[in-house]
């Protein structure tokens, strides 16, 4: 994966994931980023030092990784139908899992972070409460 300088176009680096990354997003004050990919790996890196600072398996391969509007808690929609929740106090954990009768190829945080909306292959939309107290 490689970080761009939009403005000069110049590469200010290259993280290496070890594998494709389906999915990448900042976190909302940009100090991180979360990757996905089919392989079933969410990595999470620091921006400034560059280097990965946690790393979750998930049992399926990840279609799409978000972070919620404040940047504490992280969603990924994967192939076997389920939702991971993670918290950013905890990370190295599994979190909370939701799942669904079909693939999730989009998922979505609402703008208080509460709920999760997770689009399906099946034409369905699911909305999933977080777990946040």
């Amino acid at each position: 994966m490689h970080l761009w300088d939009v403005v000069t176009g110049r590469e200010l680096a290259e993280l290496d994931t070890h594998e494709i990354a389906h999915s990448a997003t900042f976190s909302p004050d940009g100090s991180r980023v979360a990757t996905a990919s089919l392989a079933g790996q969410i990595l999470i890196w620091d921006v400034a030092s560059r280097r990965e600072v946690a790393r979750l398996k998930s049992r399926g391969g990840l279609h799409q990784v978000r972070f919620s509007p404040k940047g504490d808690l992280l969603v990924a929609g994967s192939a076997n139908g389920t939702a991971r929740v993670v918290g950013r106090g905890d990370w190295c954990r599994s979190g909370h899992d939701h799942r669904t009768s079909a693939k999730l190829p989009q998922v979505v945080f609402s703008r208080d972070g509460d709920l999760v909306l997770a689009a399906t292959s099946d034409n369905a939309a699911h909305l999933l409460k977080t777990g946040r107290d």
